[in-house]
């Protein structure tokens, strides 16, 4: 039973890091590292630390989402990180010639 002097125990801190999510989006970190060289989850296995079976798991869902392609010589980024990135570039761009008047 507490007493009124004692201090409060805190709450341990939550931990809401998942294995598969990791491993998601250290392949996504891997791949865009070594864009456009596709990679095999063997050549991904050994970049990351995850097993090749982690890592074909994960492409496999990223290809799901289309963050991931398998192409002939292994993965690759897929359209929607393709696509992310030119829209980050274009708005970049419009900010620039928008508040410094320059173009990219």
């Amino acid at each position: 039973m507490a007493t009124p002097d004692a201090p409060a125990a805190e709450a341990p801190a939550r931990d809401y890091t998942s294995e598969p999510q990791q491993v998601v989006l250290t392949l996504i970190s891997a791949l865009l590292d070594t864009w456009p060289d596709p990679q095999t989850p063997t050549t991904l296995a050994a970049r990351t630390g995850y097993s090749r079976d982690q890592c074909y798991r994960g492409l496999r869902n990223l290809a799901l989402a289309r963050h991931a392609e398998e192409v002939a010589a292994g993965w690759t980024i897929g359209p929607v990180l393709t696509t992310a990135a030119e829209r980050i570039r274009q708005r970049t761009a419009a900010l620039l010639a928008t508040y410094l008047g320059r173009t990219s």
